[in-house]
Parts: C-alpha cells; sequence; structure tokens
C-alpha cells in the first residue's frame, strides 16, 4: 500500500527554492563577471589601438556572449528531463 499524503504542506522551504537561488545568483555573477572582463579588455585595446569606442563595445558583447555561452555549458546537465 501506498502511504498516504499529508494533509496540509510543509511550511518549510524544499530544496528547489536554494537551488532556484543558486542558479540565479549564478546567474547575475557569471553574466556581471564575464561582461565587466569584456568591458576591460576592450577599454586597453581601445589605449592600445584607438578606435573611438569600438573595442568596448566588442568587448562587452564579447563579454556576453561568453557569459551566456558558460551558462549553456554549466546549467545544460540540469536541464534534462526528469520523471519524477
Amino acid at each position: 500500500m501506498s502511504k498516504p499524503k499529508k494533509p496540509y504542506p510543509s511550511n518549510k522551504p524544499s530544496g528547489e527554492v536554494w537551488k532556484s537561488l543558486s542558479y540565479v545568483t549564478l546567474f547575475g555573477i557569471v553574466m556581471a563577471t564575464c561582461t565587466f572582463s569584456g568591458y576591460y579588455l576592450g577599454s586597453w585595446l581601445e589605449r592600445v589601438w584607438g578606435g573611438g569606442g569600438f573595442w568596448v563595445a566588442a568587448g562587452v558583447l564579447v563579454g556576453m556572449g561568453v557569459g551566456i555561452l558558460s551558462l549553456y555549458i554549466i546549467l545544460k546537465p540540469t536541464m534534462v528531463d526528469r520523471d519524477e
């Protein structure tokens, strides 16, 4: 026989809440780090080669792209279909 279900859900936060919170935090940290790194790389290239802001904009865009790719690689194992 199966166990009877509890009549009322528990008020304790489940592990899913903390897992979701960690994913949101990870998203923010990775995107901010990659974007700022791209900015600083672009500003360094700007000082070396000049360009009127082109290298800074390119660095920010490359940094954002690297951040999105990094998040995809990090989160891909958690995006599998689970039968629960």
